[in-house]
């Protein structure tokens, strides 16, 4: 975001019919979508891809609590996304997004 990569930023593929695929991204913004079980990609075809930031506070396996994380990605990114991207069969896909912070964040229930 803004040129620089969006770290802990969950990425989801929506396709137009089938299963969603998500992903969390790393320190240099990197991810690989996870399908179902281990399996990784997307279904083949446009998805609407929705990236966010916004986490609610959770517990590990431990008991330990992860805290939560605000929302920092405008909503054109993800509760209204503009953004897709056509996943071809058979390839190695690859899909950068370039966001910038501006506009109108979504708003979160309490």
């Amino acid at each position: 975001m803004n040129g620089k990569p969006l770290a802990n930023a969950t990425v989801v593929f929506v396709p137009e019919n089938g299963r969603p695929s998500g992903a969390t991204t790393d320190k240099e913004g990197r991810y690989v979508l996870n399908f179902a079980g281990s399996r990784q990609g997307a279904i083949p075809g446009t998805s609407t891809v929705r990236i966010m930031t916004f986490r609610d506070a959770d517990q590990d396996e431990n008991g330990q609590t992860i805290p939560g994380s605000p929302e920092t990605v405008p909503s054109r990114y993800n509760t209204e996304s503009t953004l897709t991207f056509a996943v071809e069969p058979k390839k190695n896909n690859v899909a950068n997004f370039d966001l910038t912070s501006e506009g109108r964040l979504a708003k979160r229930d309490s």
